[in-house]
């Protein structure tokens, strides 16, 4: 007999449920990097982690590390009874303290933002297997109803709310192993061993979206088993989207020096809503910008398309110029910009490129001036006035004998992938990296996702192109 759950939706895992299952699928030996604030979700995410390795017989070690974003006079003293509560399990911690001037804006994106950078920074220095951080179900539904709310959100990725697994800085995999527990549970499983924890006031300050829906929002048990459905089948049709677009791109585009895409416009005659989403990806790349293009930029992109007709539309920095049997994709010539590199530094050009300058004076990297007797021999098999565009979008080290004496290292990027890339898009990133001529990405080390992305394999990857200004700090 199905029961209510069933009928319903499924129900949410026990925090013990759902910690079992991570540690069943995680790849032994393994250091866990655990990202402790103090608050509820992470204590117990890190308490049973403890508890169960150990009951298993798991080969792991845990490092926890807090973050100590210095935003209010206590948080010193919170690190601190983390760092004691860690001694009495014997698990290492570390404190790592964000000083220095805050943003008076988007503060909460900066710290954020702060955060996953040190974490990574940390775990590839401590060589973690991967990060562990305590999102909880609750905060997934919360997620997925402030995107929800914002115009033009119906069907868009987002509403498949956060990945179990994201790719940080393409380094290291971190894990959400309590995204399908309530965070009641997790604290009635602290409270049960007589584990206390820190209310970040933050999380009930109006100033901040997450808090004010959070103060209304009131979820019984069948709401949440239906939120649940609809997230789970939002992330199927997400990842099954993203994998048809990757096959899409597989057999259609040929991409010529990381700058010009060439697609055959047969393309156009498959599902639509997968050759849409392949181009938003690839737009993102060629334009090296982290999003695809606005949802209204797309549905116009696309009725040009279907249209038939040869021509050009721009749309996020790409212009999109329509052939008889062929559409190219590539940067668009304005704003280009100019930039000084000063020795040992590596720099992001538009967005696009990773430039390295391993010389010992400074150097300056732009676009090339348009030259189509040079843009004929750098792109041979595009046509005059798209390999123009194409070359003037190639950087450029001025003097010209820095490059050629090899002093200065460029790669491309992606720009979607390259911060943040969640597991729905990985088969997506991986068809666009081999295109651009880069290195895969590498594994996770749980068994369960990559048996569903069978067929993926790792590599060893080039040293990720960051703002030496993170380094060391």
């Amino acid at each position: 007999m199905t029961g209510p759950a069933q009928a319903h939706g499924p129900s949410p895992l026990s925090p013990v449920e759902a910690v079992t299952r991570f540690l069943a699928d995680l790849s032994r030996p393994a250091r866990i990097l655990v990202a402790v604030s103090g608050g509820s979700d992470s204590l117990g995410l890190l308490y049973l982690l403890h508890q169960l390795s150990a009951s298993m017989g798991a080969q792991l070690d845990l490092l926890a590390v807090t973050i100590d974003h210095a935003l209010r006079p206590q948080s010193a003293a919170e690190a601190r009874d983390v760092a004691r509560f860690c001694e009495t399990l014997g698990i290492r911690h570390i404190i790592d303290r964000w000083d220095g001037i805050k943003p008076t804006g988007g503060l909460s994106a900066a710290a954020r933002e702060a955060r996953y950078d040190r974490l990574c920074r940390i775990a590839m220095a401590e060589r973690a297997s991967l990060i562990v951080t305590g999102h909880t179900l609750d905060d997934q539904i919360e997620t997925v109803l402030m995107r929800a709310g914002r115009p033009g959100s119906e069907g868009t990725p987002g509403l498949s709310g956060m990945a179990p697994s994201v790719l940080i800085n393409r380094s290291i995999w971190l894990s959400r192993p309590l995204l399908a527990s309530r965070r009641q549970a997790i604290r009635n499983c602290l409270s049960d061993a007589g584990i206390g924890w820190v209310d970040d006031p933050s999380n009930t300050d109006p100033r901040f979206e997450r808090a004010r829906l959070r103060a209304d929002l009131r979820l019984g048990d069948e709401e949440v088993r239906a939120h649940l459905a609809d997230i789970s089948a939002a992330s199927l049709q997400r990842a099954v989207l993203a994998d048809a677009a990757s096959q899409l791109l597989d057999e259609h585009l040929t991409f010529h020096r990381g700058v010009a895409a060439a697609l055959s416009t047969t393309m156009l005659h498959t599902e639509e809503r997968v050759w849409m989403h392949a181009l938003g990806a690839l737009a993102a790349v060629v334009g090296g910008r982290p999003h695809a293009p606005s949802r209204g930029n797309l549905t116009r992109l696309a009725a040009f398309l279907k249209s038939g007709r040869a021509g050009r539309m721009t749309a996020g920095r790409v212009v999109f110029d329509r052939r008889r049997d062929r559409l190219f994709l590539v940067r668009e010539s304005r704003n280009l910009p100019e930039q000084a590199i000063l020795p040992g530094e590596a720099v992001r050009w538009d967005d696009r490129f990773c430039v390295t300058n391993a010389g010992t004076e400074a150097l300056t990297i732009g676009p090339h001036a348009a030259d189509r007797d040079a843009a004929r021999d750098a792109f041979p098999l595009l046509p005059g006035s798209v390999a123009l565009q194409a070359y003037r979008s190639l950087p450029q080290v001025i003097p010209d004998e820095a490059a050629a004496n090899g002093r200065t290292g460029i790669r491309p990027l992606l720009a979607p992938y390259d911060r943040f890339l969640p597991q729905f898009d990985l088969k997506l990133a991986i068809s666009l990296a081999k295109q651009a001529g880069l290195d895969e990405f590498p594994p996770s080390p749980l068994n369960v996702f990559m048996r569903k992305t069978s067929g993926l394999s790792g590599v060893a990857l080039a040293t990720p192109c960051r703002d030496p200004m993170l380094d060391g700090k």
